[in-house]
Parts: C-alpha cells; structure tokens; sequence
C-alpha cells in the first residue's frame, strides 16, 4: 500500500512512502494532498486567499499563528491567507522526496462515478500530470461514499447536474461527472449568495444567478466548463471578501462586478441572447454610460462602457448572430424620463436599445471605446453573413458581392464644413425608424465649373480657382434594415492613384453594416467620423477591378481635367527655399546631395502651398507626381515641420516665419487630401514613416547609424515607436543609443514605451506637472505623512515607533546651522557638497512613489540603525559630535561613502530624475531607472566603491569612481547629467 503516489497541491506526485503511510496524510476534494506529517512534523498547505493559489506547505505552529493573525473563514472554515501575509518567510523545502515514475498508481479522495459523493480512488500516472484518468475505487474505499452533496428539485444547481452529467465533451471525448458535480455544487451555493448580494434586484424578471450553457458549432467544451468553475469560485470568493462592502453598494454596481468577473472567466459566452440584451438594457437605461466609473475591488476602475463592449464581445456563436441583432432593434429601452416636484413620473420617452446604445456610446465625441463598440457590432454582423475577419481578406465576383451586400455607397472624400462641393455622389438619410432606415442618393450627371475670387491686400479680387456644380442630377430612394450587409467603395480619388492600376488597392472594396452608414452620414463632416470609419471598415477583395465599378459615374464628367486651373495671388505665395539661411543650414546638417533632395520636396510644397485654401481636393494639383512622389512630400513636410532649428531660419522676421510654417501645413494637409483614400495602408504609411525618419533622424548621428545597423523589422519597429519624439526627447535618445551596447539598443526599442514615458517624466517633473505624471502612470497620488509639522513621502504604515524616532532626529538636523562647516573642516570635503547631502537627506521635498503604490510629495524617509550600520542621522550626528581622531576609519569610509553618493543622487534628483522608477522602485534596466540606482555604490564591511550599475552601456561611457577627498563628484554628476540629457 505504502508504493502508492500521491498528488502534493503544488501538482508534484510523489512516493506516499515519502511520509511513512498514507494515513499520515489528508486530501483534498480534487484529491491532492493538503497536509502530511515529514521527519515527525506535521506541514500543511498554505493557499492565497484572492486567487486560491497554492502557497507552500508550512509548518504546523507557522499555520496556526497565520490563521490567528489575519486568515479568510466562513464560519471556522479556513479559506487561505493574503500573500503579503506570507512572502517574506522562508519555507523549508523537501530535496530528499521521492517522484512518482510513469505508470505509477495514484492515491487520492476523489467524487465518486455519482459526481455526488467523496470516496478513495486509485488511478495511473502520466508524465506530465494533468487530471485523474480513469479513476477506480482504492481497495480501503468505503463502502458508500461520504460528504455527498444534494440538489433540491427545482433548483438550478439539480437542473444544471442533471443536464450535464452525461455530457460528452468535444474537446476531451470524454464525459466529466465529478467536474459536473463540482460546478452544481457551487451553482448551490451562488444562487444563495447571489440571491443575496441581489436582493430587490430584477433583470427583467431573469435571475441573475442562473447561467445558461451554449453549445458551439462542435458542441459543449470541458475547457470551457473549468472557465465556469474559476468563475463562480472567484464570484463566491469576492462575495465572502467584500460582503460588507459590496452591500453598501448599489444594485447596479453590484451587477457591474458581477458582469467583469463573468466577462474575465469567458462566463459572458453561456449567457443566451435575451440576457445579455436584459443586462445591456441595464446598463443603458439605469443611468448614463457617459464618464460612470466604478470601482471593482480586486481589479481598480473599470468605464460602464467597457462593460457593454464585453457583452458584445461575448457573442461568438454565428448561431446567435441572427436573434442577437433582432433584439437588438427589437426591444425598447427608457431614453428619459420626466417628473414633476412630487417626483411623479408624467412623461417617458422611449426608443429601441440599438439606438440608445450607440447615443450613450457615442459620448459625443466618437472616443476609442465608440470605436471599439463599432468595430464588435460589425463583427457580429459580418459573423451572421459568414464573412470572418481575416488577415488575407476573402474573395467575391462582382455577383456575389451584390448578393451578399443590400446596398453599395459610393463613398468620396470628407469636405470641409465650409468648403468647395466636390461630391459627385450624395447620400442623405430621408427618414429613420426603429426597424428601417431610408437613404436618397444623388448622383451629378453633368455639371459646369464656376470661378471663385480671393481679394488681394489691395481690394482687388482674384481668380484663385473654379469650383464645380451640378447641372443635371438623379436621385435614388431605397430602403434598408439597420443590420443589412453593404459595400462601400471611394469615389472621389487622388488624381495621381489610379486605384485600377494600382496593386495596393485593386479589387479592394469594404463591408459594414446600414446603421453605420447612418451614423457616418450624421457625422460625416467631423474628424471623428474619419476615424471610426477607418477603423471598422473591413476590406474585402474582388476578382474585378474596383474601377468598373464606378466608371460610368466617373467619366461622365469631362470637366475634370482641367479642375487644377488656378492662379497664384501675390499674398500666398510662400515659397519655402528661397532663405540663405535655410539652405546653409540644410546643407551643413545633412550634406549637399540629402539637402538638394530635401530642397527639391520643399520647392514642389512651395508651389502647392501658393495655389490658395480654397483649391479643390483631388483637382489635379499632383497630377505630375506620382503616389510615391507625393508620399515622400508628406513625409519630408512633416520632418522639418519638428525641426525649431530649420522653422526658425525659414524667414528674415517671425511674421514671415510664421507665415512659412503656415504655408508648410496648409501644403501637407492638401496632399493628405489628395491621399485620403489610402491614409491607412500599411506601404503608403510606411513610405511616409521612412521617408520622415531618414530627415527626421539624419542630423542625430547616432540615431542615422542606428537605422543601418538594425534588422528590417527592427528598422520599422525604430521608426514606428520613435517617429513623434520632440527634438529634446530624440537628443535623449541619441546620447542613450550612441553610449549603449547592440542588446542594450535593442532593449529600449522593445520596452520604448516605458523608455519614453520617463523620458516625458523629467519634463514634467520640472515644470512641477504631478497630476500628468499620475495620469502618465496610471497611479493616484495620495498625501505624504505629516509629522511635527514636516511632510514625509512614506505611508501611515510605514511609521513605526522606530521611525518615529528618526524622524525627529532628521527634523533636528534640518534646522541645526553649523553642522555643515563643522563637517565640511573635520572631514576635509568641500562646503557646498556638504550642503547639498544635507539638503537631499533632511530638507528637500521630493515626488515619489511610495511602498503603497501611489505617489506622493515630501521629504526622503528616514530608517533607523540596522545592525553595525549607523542610520543616517546617527551617522550624520556622529560625525558633528565626535572628534574626528577618534572616528574608526570603517565610519570614516562609510560616512564618505553616504557623502558621495547622496551628493550624485540629489544632483541627478534636482536635474528631474526620479529618485527610483516610477514603473516599479526595484527596477534599474536601461530603460527605467532611478538616481538612486546610478549613483555611485559600496562593496564590503570597509565601504569600498562598488563599480556603477552599466545598465548595458559602453565602457567608455562609465564615470570614473569618486577620489579620496570626494574632489571629482561634480564632474562625475555632470558626465551623468550629458549622458542622460537632463536638464
């Protein structure tokens, strides 16, 4: 018996023998063992109360005194501990164990074939151990089982075990009785808990405690059914927490838990359709999706969008596309209600839940979670026409196109408000009702160009260009469901693309839905319908070129070619070479053949910036270049754009610079109008990305040789992550990379976003920007801890009576004015070094983040003596008090140490470094890293110099150490200063 394995609950199988008899040892329900006895001393296993992960197994007395000091019970029963509780013990570890071997037999209590009761069970081990195969009962099994659970007839625990205990999964072959029994068992238990953390609470009737499986295209999956089982044990485990919490909460926040512990453990998935439509109803009828935030306690804040997007997100069965979408458009929501001083309601208006959400999604700013919420209603719709979206894009003959999509929407350029009309094709939405939307649509058969003026400074009026209007037109009128499939093409193109020609857009056309279509119309004038247009349209290929689709409307105006005439007023014309200036510093900056280049671009962007604001998109202005040309004058307009020193020598006076600067962007945002129909193609936005990098960084010379000598990829990634650096932010990052070793480059391209946010960091740490730097890294700031009138930047808990005690010896030291000359002749080091320590350690206020994870402002804390090493203060105090003779020579090194360190911290700290990263204190990686980690360090019982922490830079780029009578600190500062780029 004694040959058997038994499973420890950290999944390791090992001999039962290991622990003299398996009646030593006790089990879990999962049949793992939780305690045994080991060389005459009882261990038992230790489980994180939060996310019930196996701790390690303690000793008995260590136990105990856990459970009487901060343990999670319901009623007697244990629950696990909180990790903080826990992670500074040292547990013993169990070297001398024996492993089970393949085809071992496994012992353990398991439930039964009845997936009811609890009995002893032997089965066979697998290498690597996953789950009890084929379990049978051990010959000391007990008759009938024990601890067996019941289900009342009725209830959903007894109809879910029922429904499911003979259930063969797809993803197993195998049915699971026992995980079945598992999940009943507590269903049982969260309908009673849920019952009462809902008590007054109706979703239309539904009850929020029941959970309906849905089978897949393959069936039903145990994967899926253990995600359940994480789920409502989390649910259980945050209701037990938090309950006097959560009661205090209102209905429908405690619903907003509820939901994101569903939506984390894929539990949204088994909802039917009418419920998520009766939790949706919830959260856009209660109250506002608009700016709601609230608090999830093991998880921080989450937006009550982000819930209504995870409801959408849920839907992947294409089998519940169909009646998702009609109930969609179906059920009727509360947009207002209206009541008078009594607080009787005398008035309600109402409208559909697929209109109210996009109204509350909208939050009349169209913001990344509008986006969002667009991109997943399309999904869905597309999921129910069996279209999946795909990197390669499927297929269609012109035939199946039109008999998959209800409509086709001729799609052209977005004009400005006030603009010249340039639509050929004109869509209007001519009456909108819950079911149904009606769209007119107007196409220019003919039209004729009509000149427009601009007035001169001297009052004459100039002909500045035509614009063109319809002479004969011809409308359409038809009707569509708000979830019917349509095309979308672009009309108005760029006269330099030919889209039938071109291989990057051939054949492309793009699917959404009618109901989008109605929002953009709505929108259409607004920079935001731009981007969400963008970001949910999904594009599709045809066997045929796009053009044949749109050429009867195209050709049939002649007039457009000659759409370019118009003529340069002497007021506008700005041309952007014509500075000495400009030139010589082109020239020394990049070289004659790169400035001849850059002067070239900036010539054609002259001439396009003279032809006036009011120059028709798509008129022919580019017709001589092509894509490629016009791509790279984007590029190299955006590049000098951020260069202050070549803006700043664009003109003889700043009216005249400013003009310049003026005549520059107003030439870019003509060609992006020219290109709009391809701004999110990856090559056309790569050229432009290269094109603005090879300026961009061709005056950082460290950052040009950086582009050779990366890989292709790593190239890109280069351009992509740092393209919008400021100049002072790309100087940073020159003086990094040139100083840095090849992996050390590599490194920061990888991590570049946390590398800019510290970068960012020092700018607004020295314009004194905190709520930025709270917002930048996503922590509160609290306030610091007040003591005798002095603000510390350390936590409640933080002071013990120890503290304390430092504390007022620091406040002492503050205040003293002759310790500094006293230290500065007995030690032998200059004045002003003293000063600063003493400034840093005792009197500065400081930004910083604390133990607790938030920010706050104050001094440095302080920390009392520990062991032979003198606390701060004490050593400070010691240096003033004692005749220097008769201080040891290891006080001596240790005060010398403490001067030259602090002296390069604080000197890097006043230049807006952080004392420690933001990210996380213990951090020192080339991309983040704190003043206290580069400054100079110790080594040994005699307070040596340690080398500097290189962080993977260059060795000739290492500051020497301090010399014996701390001469040299402020020239290693400064090396520290240059390289980091501080200001």
């Amino acid at each position: 018996m004694e040959d058997y394995a038994v499973v420890l609950a950290n999944d390791l199988v090992v001999k039962a023998s290991n622990f003299g008899s398996i009646l030593n040892l006790k089990f879990n329900r999962q049949g793992k063992v939780v305690s045994f006895l080991y060389e005459n001393q009882t261990y038992i296993a230790l489980f994180d109360f939060k996310s019930n992960e196996f701790l390690d197994y303690v000793e008995e007395s260590y136990f105990d005194k856990l459970k009487a000091k901060e343990v999670y019970k319901e009623g007697n029963k244990y629950d696990g501990v909180d990790k903080k509780l826990w992670e500074n013990f040292v547990f013993k570890k169990f070297n001398n164990l024996t492993p089970a071997k393949f085809n071992d037999t496994i012992f353990g209590l398991l439930r039964d074939s009845s997936g009811l009761c609890y009995n002893y069970y032997t089965w066979i081990y697998t290498n690597p151990y996953k789950v009890p195969t084929n379990p049978q009962p051990a010959p000391n099994s007990f008759p009938e089982g024990r601890a067996c659970d019941t289900f009342a007839n009725g209830t959903h625990a007894k109809d879910f075990f029922d429904a499911y205990k003979n259930q063969t999964f797809y993803d197993t072959s195998q049915n699971d009785i026992r995980l079945v029994g598992e999940i009943a068992s507590l269903l049982k238990k969260a309908g009673e808990k849920t019952a009462e953390a809902f008590q007054n609470f109706t979703l239309s009737g539904v009850n929020t405690s029941v959970f309906t499986f849905h089978t897949s295209q393959n069936g039903y999956s145990r994967t899926e059914f253990l995600e359940y089982k994480k789920g409502l044990e989390l649910w259980l485990k945050m209701l037990k927490k938090y309950q006097s919490e959560i009661g205090k909460l209102g209905h429908e926040e405690q619903l907003f838990i509820y939901i994101d512990v569903m939506y984390r453990h894929n539990m949204l998935t088994l909802l039917t359709p009418q419920q998520r439509i009766n939790i949706l109803k919830i959260l856009v009828e209660k109250r506002l999706l608009l700016n709601w935030y609230w608090e999830n306690f093991s998880i921080g804040f989450i937006h009550k969008e982000d819930l209504a997007i995870n409801i959408l997100k849920s839907v992947t069965n294409a089998d519940d596309t169909d009646l998702f979408l009609k109930l969609l458009v179906s059920t009727n929501v509360i947009k207002s209600e209206y009541k008078d001083n009594q607080g009787t309601t005398y008035k309600t208006t109402n409208t559909t839940l697929y209109k109210l959400l996009f109204y509350r999604m909208d939050d009349y700013g169209g913001n990344d979670n509008f986006t969002t919420f667009a991109q997943e209603l399309q999904r869905i719709v597309l999921l129910k026409n069996g279209i999946i979206k795909a990197n390669t894009p499927p297929l269609y003959t012109k035939e199946e196109l039109t008999a998959i999509a209800k409509a086709q929407f001729i799609w052209r350029e977005k004009q400005p408000e006030n603009g010249p009309k340039v639509e050929r094709v004109k869509y209007e939405i001519v009456s909108n009702t819950d079911q149904k939307i009606k769209f007119k649509e107007t196409i220019w058969l003919t039209t004729k160009l009509e000149p427009y003026y601009n007035t001169n400074s001297i009052g004459v009026d100039v002909i500045a260009g035509y614009t063109e209007v319809p002479v004969t037109k011809e409308p359409r009128i038809f009707e569509l469901d708000h979830f019917d499939l349509v095309s979308i093409h672009f009309y108005n193109n760029p006269s330099f693309i030919d889209l039938t020609a071109d291989p990057t857009y051939k054949g492309l056309n793009f699917f959404t839905f009618a109901g989008f279509v109605d929002y953009i119309l709505e929108k259409e004038r607004t920079k935001v319908a731009e981007n969400v247009f963008n970001a949910t349209l999904y594009a599709i290929s045809l066997t045929i070129g796009l053009g044949e689709l749109i050429a009867a409307v195209r050709t049939i105006n002649a007039a457009r070619a000659i759409l370019g005439v118009g003529m340069i007023t002497s007021d506008t014309a700005a041309y952007l070479v014509g500075e000495t200036d400009f030139h010589n510093y082109l020239v020394v900056t990049y070289g004659q053949a790169r400035a001849t280049e850059i002067l070239g671009n900036m010539a054609i962007l002259s001439t396009i910036a003279s032809l006036g604001t009011n120059t028709i998109a798509g008129s022919g202005i580019l017709k001589a270049y092509s894509r490629e040309e016009a791509l790279k004058l984007v590029g190299t307009g955006e590049a000098i754009l951020k260069d202050s020193n070549a803006l700043s020598k664009l003109g003889a006076t700043p009216a005249l610079r400013l003009e310049a600067r003026l005549a520059l962007e107003e030439a870019i945002i003509k060609i992006k109008k020219e290109l709009y129909s391809i701004r999110n193609v990856p090559e056309a936005v790569d050229v432009i990305k290269k094109v603005k990098a090879d300026v961009l960084f061709f005056k950082f010379p460290g950052l040009k040789n950086a582009l050779d000598e990366l890989s292709e990829f790593e190239r890109l990634a280069f351009r992509t992550k740092f393209l919008n650096l400021s100049e002072r932010e790309a100087n940073a990052l020159q003086s990094h990379w040139i100083g840095s070793t090849f992996a050390t480059k590599q490194e920061i391209i990888q991590k570049s976003e946390i590398w800019i946010k510290n970068i960012k960091l020092q700018q607004y740490l020295k314009d004194g920007r905190y709520d930025l730097i709270s917002i930048l890294y996503d922590k509160p700031i609290t306030e610091g801890y007040l003591h005798n009138g002095v603000r510390y930047a350390m936590t409640t808990a933080d002071a013990t009576a120890e503290t304390l005690k430092e504390l007022n010896k620091a406040i002492i030291i503050a205040n003293r004015t002759d310790d500094v000359v006293i230290i500065a002749n007995n030690c032998g080091y200059p004045e002003h070094i003293i000063q600063r320590v003493k400034n840093h350690l005792f009197k500065n206020e400081y930004f910083i983040l604390k133990d607790d994870g938030t920010f706050s402002l104050g001094r440095l804390q302080r920390f009392e003596t520990n062991g032979d090493t003198f606390g701060d203060s004490d050593l400070w105090n010691h240096f003033i008090n004692t005749p220097f003779t008769e201080i040891t020579n290891v006080r001596k090194a240790e005060f010398k140490w403490l001067i030259a360190h602090e002296y390069i911290e604080a000197g890097l700290m006043e230049k807006h470094m952080p004392l420690r990263s933001f990210i996380n204190g213990d951090n020192y990686f080339s991309y983040d890293v704190g003043a206290h980690y580069l400054s100079v360090n110790k080594t040994g019982l005699m307070f040596e110099f340690a080398p500097y922490t290189t962080l993977g830079r260059l060795q000739v780029n290492i500051p020497p150490l301090p010399t014996q009578n701390l001469d040299n600190l402020d020239d290693i500062l400064n090396q520290l200063i240059t390289f980091y780029k501080l200001e």
